[in-house]
């Protein structure tokens, strides 16, 4: 189909055993790492993460389209019920994070409930987009019933987040937890705003968001600080300084996501500029991103020596650079074209040594590490994801492109593949 995302590795990160069927699949499945996908993902828009024993583990199969099922027994989150509707999200662990034990009606909901763990919703959502969040005595609390459409409640009286007054308006979040965690004494006017904020506790929001759509989370030595102000809409500033995360940068523009962490955990000492930007940099921590996003939409993930690197300048639009030289992803080529996904990782977790032609390829493959990629992605939104050997094979996958004739060379096989045997110039081996 198009639009798949196979992320394998075996004993290592995520391994997708499965054949992703349909549009839009994601399955990452690492048995005895970190997730683990046993089953098909039917539909579209399916999220499986799986991991027996270690993160996720989604046994069900995911009915329906766009449902986010994830479940770990014993470990972090388990969803025994079956989504049922469209764009649910049901997150439950039975004495572990979180347990959802009633069906999400609806549509839009989101009910996590884990009594005595970290969340119970013991109601059920009434009406569409409503996020009911709680849990007596342990994090979150919605003793009272989310009126109107998209509200966000959530309450823990003596725990986590607590909201006496009342959400008028639509689109509001109101967290206050006096003494805990978050607490919002100011009124969020207008509409979509998020007003986080706890004095010496987690967030604080001593501003007030102007306009709409605007995430304002700071909490000055806690967690997140947001001394600027969120111009424009749709903004998200996220800083703590020597805490989380930290953006010195104003977020001109708007959709911006801006997180940086100077020594801790990601830093954007850049401005993303256009809209739709994810900058994530993060010098010897996590992301680091030393190049400018230009274009819309552009994912720019970077950690020299950490998680990401992406030396290159992501050209076009929709553009997905995760490169990490002997961390996690490298990504050498440029990603010509608009919607390409280079993932690769020389001996770490994903390669792409080839040149991603078309529009919408996804070209996954790493050597003897997370996934391979031996097929060639021919026509439009193709995602060809193919693992050469399994775990701990050397054999590599290479793409020769010249003019417009594109050589396979695998050599486990030892095999020509042309894509037009008219073509000439063509490497063989």
């Amino acid at each position: 189909g198009r639009g798949k995302h196979l992320l394998s590795a075996p004993g290592s990160a995520v391994h997708a055993g499965s054949i992703a069927s349909g549009r839009g699949k994601h399955l990452l499945s690492a048995p005895g790492s970190a997730v683990h996908a046993g089953s098909i993902a039917s539909g579209r828009g399916k999220h499986l993460l799986s991991a027996p024993g270690s993160a996720v583990h989604a046994g069900s199969i995911a009915s329906g389209r766009g449902k986010h099922l994830l479940s770990a027994p014993g470990s972090a989150v388990h969803a025994g019920s079956i989504a049922s509707g469209r764009g649910k999200h049901l997150l439950s662990a039975p004495g572990s994070a979180v347990h959802a034990g009633s069906i999400a009606s609806g549509r839009g909901k989101h009910l996590l409930s884990a009594p005595g763990s970290a969340v119970h919703a013991g109601s059920i959502a009434s009406g569409r987009g409503k996020h009911l969040l709680s849990a007596p005595g342990s994090a979150v609390h919605a003793g009272s019933i989310a009126s109107g459409r998209g509200k966000h409640l959530l309450s823990a009286p003596g725990s986590a987040v607590h909201a006496g007054s009342i959400a008028s308006g639509r689109g509001k979040h109101l967290l206050s937890a006096p003494g805990s965690a978050v607490h919002a004494g100011s009124i969020a006017s207008g509409r979509g705003k998020h007003l986080l904020s706890a004095p010496g506790s987690a967030v604080h929001a001593g501003s007030i968001a102007s306009g709409r759509g605007k995430h304002l989370l700071s909490a000055p030595g806690s967690a997140v600080h947001a001394g600027s102000i969120a111009s424009g809409r749709g903004k998200h500033l996220l800083s703590a300084p020597g805490s989380a995360v930290h953006a010195g940068s104003i977020a001109s523009g708007r959709g911006k996501h801006l997180l940086s962490a100077p020594g801790s955990a990601v830093h954007a000492g850049s401005i993303a500029s256009g809209r739709g930007k994810h900058l994530l940099s993060a010098p010897g921590s996590a992301v680091h991103a030393g190049s400018i996003a230009s274009g819309r939409g552009k994912h720019l993930l970077s950690a020299p020596g950490s998680a990401v690197h992406a030396g290159s300048i992501a050209s076009g639009r929709g553009k997905h650079l995760l490169s990490a030289p002997g961390s996690a992803v490298h990504a050498g080529s440029i990603a010509s074209g608009r919607g390409k996904h280079l993932l690769s990782a020389p001996g770490s977790a994903v390669h792409a040594g080839s040149i991603a032609s078309g529009r919408g390829k996804h070209l996954l493959s790493a050597p003897g590490s997370a996934v391979h990629a031996g097929s060639i992605a021919s026509g439009r939104g193709k995602h060809l994801l193919s693992t050469a050997g399994g775990g701990g094979s050397a054999h590599a996958c290479e793409f020769v492109a010249r003019g417009n004739c594109s050589v396979l060379r695998l050599r486990e096989l030892a095999t020509v593949h042309m894509r037009n045997e008219k073509l000439k110039g063509c490497w063989e081996m």
